[in-house]
C-alpha cells in the first residue's frame, strides 16, 4: 500500500528509464521509422540547456492517430527550435492538497484547481478568486489516497454547463462520479447534485485512481484502480466479476478503465455504457494497478496513463483513438518487467497485452504522476512532448515519442506533486499538495 507522501521536488541525473514499444503498438513490434536503438548519452527532443542526459534503450514510435475537437487555443505544429530552460512560475500559494489543474472547454484563461478537500478554486487573470467554484467537503472522506480526485468538463460545457467530479464517499470510501451544474454565476456552481453517474465499492482506502477525462468520441473515461490489495491478488484488474467479497459480485470494474455514455438516460446504476464497449459492460481499456492521473493529447486523441508500480518500476502507457479497447497487463506485469502474479485467481496471461510506452525503476521514484501533452505557442520547442513527473522523488520530466527523457530543471522546493495539466492553450501547470499551484515557463 502506498499513499501520498511529502517530499521535496528536485533535479538530479535520469538514469534506466526508457522510451519502449507503447500501448498502441503490439508487444513485439519494433515501432515506427526509426526503429529500435542503444543509445548512452541521449537528450530528449531538440535537448538544450537545462536538460540531462540518460542512458537505457528507446525505440522508434509510430504515428498518432488523428483526433477530433481540437480546443481552439492549441497548437499543434511540430516543435521547432531548442527547448530552453524551464522554471516554475506560482500562481498561487493558497490551494490546499491541490490535485489537479484544467480549464474548461471554450474557457481557456480561467484555471480550475482541485484539492483533495473536497473543493475547486478559481484562478483567473493570473488571481484565486476567494469562493471556491465548488465545495463538496461534506460528501468526500480526505483520508490518505481518498479524496476529491477527479473533474471533468462536458465538451458542450460553454452552452449546457454540465461537469463531473470523482470522489470518495465519506460514509464508506466507494468511488463516485457525480455530476453537477454551473449556476448563473460562472464563478460558481450550483451546490445540487445532479445525478450519480457513476459509484462503484472499493474494498480498501487506497489505488482508487480517480482520473475524469471526456475523449475525442465524447464519452466520460473513469479510472479506478485495482481494489488496494499489494499484488493485486484477487485479479480485479483482469477479471469482470469480483473476486474480493468486500466488493461484492457483480461487474467488476476494478483495474480498469470504464467509458460511459453521459448523454445517455441515467438509471439506478448510473449513465450506461458507451457504444462499442467490450460486451456491454462500462469497462473499456483494463490491466492497471492503480491508473491515478490520465489525460488525452488534444491535438492527436492519444490517451496518457501514468500507472502506479508496485515494487520495482513505475510506467505511462500510450493508447491511441485506432486501439480499440486493450490490455495493459497487470498484474501479469509491472511496467515490461514480468510480475509473479496469483495464479489460484488470474486467467492464463493472455496475448497481445500492450506494452507501455515508458517505465522507470523505483531508483527514479516510486509512484508516478501521469501528465499532459504541452501544445503551447509559448514555448515551440517543448510542444508535443509529454511532461510527467513522479509524487515519491519529486522529479518530473518531459519526453518526446521515440526519444529518452529529460529531467527538467525546475525546482519548486518542499511540496508533493499532484498532478500536472493543461488550461485551454496547451499550457502545462503543475499542482502540489502543499497548496502550490505553479506553470512551466521557460527561463
Amino acid at each position: 500500500m502506498r499513499r501520498l507522501a511529502l517530499l521535496v521536488l528536485g533535479s538530479v541525473s535520469v538514469v534506466g528509464a526508457s522510451w519502449v514499444v507503447g500501448c498502441g503498438d503490439s508487444a513485439g513490434n519494433t515501432g515506427g521509422a526509426g526503429g529500435a536503438q542503444t543509445t548512452s548519452s541521449v537528450t530528449t527532443g531538440p535537448g538544450g540547456p537545462g536538460s540531462t542526459t540518460s542512458t537505457g534503450t528507446m525505440t522508434g514510435s509510430s504515428s498518432s492517430s488523428t483526433g477530433t475537437g481540437i480546443p481552439a487555443g492549441f497548437d499543434c505544429t511540430p516543435a521547432t527550435g531548442t527547448v530552453p530552460a524551464l522554471k516554475l512560475t506560482s500562481l498561487t500559494t493558497n490551494a490546499p492538497e491541490a490535485l489537479m489543474v484544467k480549464s474548461a472547454p471554450d474557457d481557456a484563461d480561467r484555471l480550475y484547481v482541485v484539492q483533495k478537500n473536497g473543493q475547486i478554486a478559481i484562478i483567473e487573470n493570473g488571481t484565486q478568486l476567494g469562493t471556491p467554484f465548488l465545495d463538496i467537503g461534506s460528501l468526500v472522506v480526505d483520508s490518505g489516497e481518498e479524496g476529491l480526485l477527479g473533474l471533468a468538463f462536458h465538451p458542450n460545457y460553454a452552452t449546457n454547463g454540465r461537469f463531473f467530479v470523482h470522489y470518495s464517499k465519506k460514509s464508506n470510501g466507494d468511488n463516485v462520479v457525480q455530476e453537477f451544474k454551473r449556476s448563473a454565476d460562472p464563478h460558481v456552481a450550483d451546490p445540487t447534485p445532479v445525478v450519480i453517474a457513476f459509484e462503484h465499492p472499493t474494498a480498501q482506502g487506497n489505488h482508487n485512481g480517480g482520473a475524469l477525462e471526456f475523449g475525442p468520441d465524447g464519452f466520460l473515461y473513469i479510472s479506478m484502480g485495482d481494489g488496494g490489495n499489494q499484488g493485486d491478488p484477487e485479479c480485479d484488474a483482469q477479471i469482470d466479476v469480483a473476486g474480493d467479497p468486500a466488493v461484492g459480485m457483480g461487474t467488476n470494474l476494478l483495474g480498469k478503465i470504464s467509458r460511459i455514455d453521459v448523454d445517455g438516460t441515467p438509471d439506478a446504476n448510473g449513465y450506461p455504457a458507451a457504444a462499442g464497449n467490450p460486451n456491454g459492460l462500462k469497462s473499456y481499456h483494463r490491466g492497471f494497478r492503480n491508473p491515478f492521473r490520465m489525460g488525452f493529447d488534444g491535438c492527436t486523441g492519444d490517451l496518457y496513463v501514468g500507472d502506479v508500480g508496485q515494487d520495482s518500476f513505475e510506467e505511462i502507457d500510450r493508447i491511441k483513438t485506432a486501439d480499440g479497447a486493450v490490455n495493459c497487463g497487470w498484474p501479469y506485469r509491472e511496467g515490461t518487467h514480468d510480475y509473479s502474479f496469483n495464479t489460484s485467481t488470474c486467467p492464463a496471461k493472455p496475448s497481445g497485452l500492450m506494452e507501455p510506452i515508458l517505465d522507470y525503476s523505483h531508483g527514479q521514484g516510486n509512484a508516478v504522476i501521469g501528465g499532459n501533452v504541452y501544445r503551447s505557442s509559448t514555448i515551440p520547442a517543448l510542444r508535443g512532448a509529454y511532461i510527467y513527473g513522479d509524487n515519491g522523488s519529486g522529479k518530473i520530466w518531459y519526453v518526446f515519442p521515440g526519444s529518452m527523457p529529460v529531467l527538467t530543471t525546475i525546482t519548486p522546493g518542499n511540496g508533493v506533486l499532484g498532478g500536472i495539466g493543461p488550461d485551454g492553450h496547451g499550457n502545462i501547470f503543475v499542482a502540489s499538495l502543499d497548496g502550490n499551484v505553479y506553470r512551466i515557463d521557460a527561463m
